[in-house]
């Protein structure tokens, strides 16, 4: 997420990584991440300590331009997935997986 070397990727695709809540919170919370407009976070244990990783993705001011999250293979608690549901990105045409 530190990487200056991440800020001219669009598409990031970190599938079976095993990132979970906090690697996912530190990505999406980089301004390194501002030019991803795909970001694959699938089968990556996102949802199993809590919530973090999800409410950083809604939350974060970096991912403007941003029009696919595949979040597929995950355990996204619903209280997760509402908050997902309610992100204002989506009414830009963000699709999630």
């Amino acid at each position: 997420a530190r990487s200056p070397h991440l800020t001219g990727v669009r598409s990031l695709s970190l599938a079976d990584h095993y990132v979970g809540d906090a690697g996912l919170a530190e990505l999406v919370r980089s301004p390194n991440a501002a030019a991803l407009v795909a970001l694959d976070v699938s089968r990556n244990e996102v949802g199993e300590t809590g919530e973090a990783g999800i409410e950083a993705v809604v939350e974060s001011p970096h991912l403007a331009r941003l029009r696919r999250l595949d979040l597929s293979g995950n355990r996204i608690a619903k209280s997760a997935a509402d908050a997902l549901a309610g992100w204002p990105r989506l009414a830009d045409g963000v699709t999630v997986d």
